[in-house]
């Protein structure tokens, strides 16, 4: 799947990514990335059939068990945690505190910011 998605980013990075706006881009890639992944599992099925409706139920079961663990492992809980507490301190904590009007706090952010290039 990994090499599929890299021929797809490549694909409309060097063809159609180029004559058509960034959004429309995007929205063709998209197509042509589930045309290949079905294209893929079309394949991949063919080698291989399916069963049974339990035999599939259990495929897709793992296949969700998989996504899950790769989204929330690799510390992803703590990364959305952690987004999630920034856009409270934010939009709830910082409006009332104003830290950040402060010269030397403001001052020290913007060098956080241009320093890691995170605009």
């Amino acid at each position: 799947m990994a090499v599929l998605a890299t021929i797809n980013g490549v694909l409309r990075e060097k063809t159609y990514g180029r004559v058509v706006p960034a959004l429309m881009a995007h929205q063709i890639s998209t197509v042509t990335a589930v045309l290949l992944t079905g294209t893929a599992v079309w394949l991949f099925q063919s080698f291989q059939p399916i069963g049974s409706g339990r035999e599939a139920w259990l495929i897709g079961c793992v296949w969700l068990a998989m996504t899950m663990a790769f989204e929330f492992g690799f510390w992803g809980f703590l990364v959305w945690a952690f987004y999630f507490l920034t856009t409270f301190y934010f939009c709830i904590v910082e409006p009332k505190l104003k830290l950040f009007e402060i010269p030397a706090i403001k001052f020290t952010n913007n060098v956080v910011i241009i320093g890691t290039c995170a605009f």
